[in-house]
């Protein structure tokens, strides 16, 4: 009997070439779909505004889109931030204006990590100027794992991974696989956001059953540790008088993250993630601004005192060694107790007069920025 010719084998030369086509098709449709180029705006629409979280980053997509659309006449900025710089940079409401487009990427859940992350999406864009608000809030703080929060830049896992200790490394490294897998796959990235958006029917990630659950209620990893609230602090601010009574869960949690601001190796890692953010950003061609971000009074007796002496030296060392431009809290306006929402951002009284320090420091940045000839010279 004669043997039946078999089809072509795809595998025979050696390689799974349909398999690898197949999975080719699937990272571009995966990119194509849920890059900032698409609409987001749908999304955002749909999300309920307490989940901080999940619509600041589907606003990270409507901002990174306009700065896209721009004509290249027009000088960029983008602001950078966590929800310190959100409440406080006020731009859209101000009266000024600097003539040029800003991109506010600001919100809860942007740290120095997330930011750092997020460094090749904005350094494409090639800003004339990058503003930061930072602290140290920021840069002392313990390090928080949240995978969902970060961006593509998988230079920032290998960053963590190498400056945080060994035992750090393996005891998170299901965390650190998930970072990972977020810088290859946009579904993965955004699954929370479309999660919150109702639109994540149909999508489901098999590997999530054989991790630890995701979402569910456990302390965030973390290099550093939370730090009880004194008795007195806790009678503060429930009796005080100081805040509104239905901003104390938030005062709360602010009074332990102020207490769990530290020495040490969560603050090596910060810095060094601020660091790493600001060489990408001048490799990029920005002119870096960074203002000192306020704390209300009361921040002071809950925070190590050498803390800022710390802080403002590591901003010493970006003035001199990355030209970077430095606004410290002594070149601002003071900020009384009644310009502030709670111990860390600013009210709409505070913020004007934050976002009056902002504009300034932009026109002068877009002024250095410009050259002869350049149609942004002289604004």
């Amino acid at each position: 009997m004669t043997a039946m010719p078999h089809a072509p084998d795809s595998t025979r030369a050696g390689w799974p070439w349909a398999g690898l086509l197949a999975v080719l098709v699937v990272l571009l449709l995966d990119r194509w779909c849920l890059s900032e180029a698409r609409d987001w705006s749908q999304v955002f629409r749909r999300i309920d505004a307490e989940r901080h979280l999940e619509s600041g980053l589907a606003k990270d997509r409507m901002q990174l889109r306009k700065l896209d659309r721009l004509h290249p006449a027009y000088a960029t900025a983008v602001v950078l931030g966590s929800s310190r710089a959100g409440a406080g940079f006020q731009f859209e409401t101000h009266p000024k204006d600097v003539r040029a487009r800003i991109g506010k990427l600001a919100h809860a859940g942007l740290n120095p990590l997330e930011l750092r992350s997020m460094l090749g999406e904005i350094a494409e864009r090639e800003p004339t100027v990058a503003l930061l608000l930072l602290s140290e809030f920021d840069t002392h703080a313990p390090l928080r794992l949240v995978p969902h929060a970060m961006g593509d830049d998988l230079g920032a896992v290998w960053e963590l991974a190498v400056a945080t200790p060994p035992g750090f490394v393996f005891e998170h490294r299901t965390d650190l696989l998930r970072m990972l897998l977020v810088g290859v796959l946009n579904g993965y990235r955004f699954r929370s956001v479309l999660g919150a958006a109702g639109l994540d029917a149909g999508r489901h990630f098999a590997s999530d059953e054989r991790w630890p659950a995701l979402d569910a209620e456990r302390p965030l990893p973390a290099l550093g540790r939370r730090v009880p609230m004194p008795r007195e602090v806790e009678l503060l601010i429930a009796e005080g008088g100081v805040f509104p009574r239905q901003a104390a869960a938030a005062i709360r949690q602010q009074a332990s993250q102020l207490l769990g601001l530290a020495h040490g190796a969560q603050a090596e890692v910060q810095t060094g993630l601020v660091r790493a953010l600001v060489a990408g950003l001048r490799e990029a061609g920005a002119r870096v601004v960074i203002l000192e971000g306020p704390l209300h009074p009361l921040a002071a007796h809950l925070r190590q005192p050498d803390l800022r002496a710390e802080f403002l030296s590591f901003m010493e060392e970006l003035v001199v060694d990355a030209g970077v431009t430095f606004v410290p809290l002594t070149e601002q306006p003071s900020y009384s107790p009644a310009e502030f929402g709670d111990l860390t951002h600013l009210n709409e009284i505070g913020a004007r007069k934050l976002s009056d320090v902002a504009l300034e420091q932009l026109t002068r940045a877009f002024e250095a920025q410009a050259v002869p000839g350049d149609p942004n010279a002289g604004r």
